[in-house]
């Protein structure tokens, strides 16, 4: 619901009137780091079958905290009907990259491709459409 003012005063954006949606997902990793998962978490996510490729997907470095970490952000297009399957897809995929440490985001696997992020997220055939 939306009251009448708001509705008369501000812009609205109806993001479901779109074919495609900007998509973000967040990784926290060590500043020492970032070199190294850039590429991977763009990798990742160009590896996801749902993922569109116009444009292309692209993780950048968002901020800078204290304690020798950073705020990756990784963002990507997908059909606007296909939203939370596509944004778990690539979730999955993408949680292959990280494991928890001790207080820490450490990488998982160095040597991670798009194809081992498009066999980690499984065959969108096979999970439900809905």
């Amino acid at each position: 619901m939306v009251p009448n003012n708001t509705f008369l005063t501000d812009n609205m954006v109806n993001y479901t009137a779109r074919d495609t949606l900007r998509c973000v997902l967040d990784f926290p990793c060590s500043s020492a780091d970032i070199l190294r998962y850039l590429p991977q978490l763009t990798a990742c996510a160009a590896g996801c079958s749902l993922v569109l490729q116009d444009p292309p997907p692209v993780a950048r470095v968002n901020q800078f905290q204290s304690g020798g970490q950073a705020d990756l952000k990784l963002i990507y297009y997908c059909r606007t009907d296909q939203y939370w399957l596509t944004r778990d897809q690539v979730a999955k995929a993408a949680a292959g990259l990280f494991e928890e440490g001790t207080g820490q985001t450490e990488p998982a696997n160095n040597g991670i491709t798009a194809s081992s992020c498009a066999s980690a997220a499984g065959s969108p055939a096979a999970e439900n459409q809905g």
